[in-house]
């Protein structure tokens, strides 16, 4: 007779278990690492957006959190942002202020991952933000390293850098 033995299946499915335990934990820190990376990356094309749109239309331009994550922005409500706290959860959104003209938004899925102290940046037509220098902290849940993000008028990469940090 050809096939397996009870007991030559109970043991495959016990090795398989033993296997699955130990990898899942360190699937989902990877799955945090990368999500870590992907919003950072997002958040600087985001920030490069807003200053080279200022420089090309020669006004301000902003960006911001948005005020909720409910609905996408629209015509009348683009240039709401986020006013009662410092919260990028919901999103950001790039905006011409003179106009309020939505230029690009976008709206992650990774809750509680970016800390800052600002709800916003403007971008003057020169392309120098104000305020001059801010930091924003991408530290996903289950993450081992994230990544820290700071904005300034002057600087490599136009100001933009990124710099990696051990997560909590």
């Amino acid at each position: 007779m050809r096939g397996f033995s009870l007991v030559e299946l109970m043991l495959v499915v016990a090795i398989t278990a033993i296997l699955s335990a130990l990898a899942i934990p360190s699937y989902f820190e990877y799955m945090a690492n990368n999500n870590a990376a992907t919003l950072t990356t997002q958040l600087k094309t985001s920030i490069r957006l807003a200053k080279s749109e200022a420089q090309r239309r020669g006004t301000q331009v902003k960006i911001c959190a948005l005020a909720t994550g409910s609905a996408v922005p629209t015509a009348a409500t683009a240039g709401t942002c986020n006013t009662s706290n410092s919260s990028w959860d919901n999103g950001w959104q790039i905006v011409v202020v003179s106009t309020n003209q939505l230029l690009y938004f976008v709206q992650p899925n990774i809750p509680g991952a970016i800390t800052t102290n600002i709800n916003n940046i403007v971008f003057q037509a020169s392309g120098i933000p104000t305020p001059s220098s801010r930091t924003f902290t991408i530290r996903p849940n289950r993450c081992s390293s994230g990544y820290t993000l700071s904005v300034s008028a002057t600087g490599a990469g136009g100001g933009i850098q990124t710099q990696k940090v051990t997560c909590p």
